[in-house]
């Protein structure tokens, strides 16, 4: 989740920034971000990688994500203008991988996960590289999205959690400073749940992602300060991955269920509005709000995990590269 609020001037232009992961011809994946749709690739693809956030400030293009070590396990790195940093975890056997990226000024700050050597994945948070491993209820825990509000750092996802039910669960969750995790239940049944968004809108806290209550039962949902409120309530694939605000107004990006496909979707107040004709599925993961402007990013035409990255601005689509996995993410730079 990105929020860039500003006014347009008649002279004003704008930069698009979006990253992703393409598949190369040999069947990898592989970092890339396209900047007013040129697309520039972060590796070759003789191993793996994958491209999951973005973030610019002034002439430097962040990337987080993942690359492939030479034992082929995927760790946590990040690229700063094409450069690649990978960032530390519990070693070279285990898994890690980063999600999202914040800038604040000279800081860098990324949330993600990390495998410890029992096998169980933790949340996990970068503060200029340095590792912090966030404490989990269980065994176990994910790190989704991070938002910063002055020296407070909000970490989100989900972590196991035992309802005394059905043993342990993965429930949404989030992490304030490090400390121990809130849970966000509804109620003790069996519910499983998690966050992909959160930000923070004066002093309310908004948190978003999905909640299922049973087999194929999925709401997309957010909580505002810890209430939830479900906006769908359906079969899989309803979900919310993206917040942004102007004023009083709250906006979300996700999918839902439309013509029998998972549809790109965005939500202004809890109305819903939807991006395609359902025809194909497809998938909406990051919203701005600039000015008067709406701009969404996401992937349509999707065959099996990949399709054609896509963009809307005030619904109208832009159609980039074929072959771009889901999970992409938005930046937009305004030019005088």
């Amino acid at each position: 989740m990105k929020s860039e609020t500003s006014s347009l001037t008649p002279q004003s232009t704008v930069d698009i920034y979006i990253s992703g992961t393409t598949r190369a011809a040999n069947g990898n994946s592989v970092a890339a971000y396209w900047k007013n749709g040129v697309e520039t690739k972060l590796t070759d693809s003789a191993v793996n990688s994958e491209g999951h956030d973005i973030a610019v400030n002034g002439s430097n293009v962040y990337i987080v994500g993942d690359i492939q070590n030479n034992l082929s396990v995927y760790n946590a790195a990040y690229w700063k203008n094409g450069t690649l940093t990978r960032l530390p975890n519990n070693g070279d056997v285990n898994i890690s991988g980063a999600s999202q990226i914040k800038l604040q000024g000279n800081d860098v700050h990324i949330a993600g996960n990390v495998g410890n050597n029992a096998g169980d994945i933790e949340a996990a948070y970068w503060k200029n590289d340095a590792l912090t491993i966030l404490p989990s209820k269980f065994s176990g825990s994910v790190g989704n999205a991070l938002a910063i509000n002055g020296n407070d750092i909000y970490i989100v996802g989900c972590t196991k959690f035992d309802n005394n039910i059905t043993n342990q669960l993965w429930v949404a969750s989030y992490w304030k400073n490090g400390g121990s995790p809130t849970i966000l239940l509804d109620n003790p049944v069996p519910i499983e749940s998690d966050i992909y968004a959160v930000g923070l809108n004066g002093a309310d806290l908004y948190t978003a992602g999905y909640v299922i209550q049973g087999p194929g039962h999925y709401k997309a949902t957010y909580w505002k300060n810890g209430v939830a409120t479900s906006l769908t309530d359906g079969p899989s694939g309803q979900v919310v991955t993206a917040i942004a605000f102007q004023g009083s107004d709250v906006y979300m990006s996700g999918s839902t269920i439309y013509n029998g496909h998972n549809v790109a979707t965005f939500w202004k107040n809890g109305l819903a509005t939807i991006l395609t004709d359902g025809s194909s599925n497809s998938n909406a993961s990051d919203i701005i709000v600039d000015g008067p402007d709406i701009y969404i990013a996401g992937v349509t035409n999707t065959n099996d995990a990949y399709g054609t990255l896509t963009y809307w601005k005030n619904g109208i689509p832009t159609y980039l590269s074929k072959g771009v996995a889901y999970n992409v993410d938005m930046v937009v730079v305004h030019n005088q």
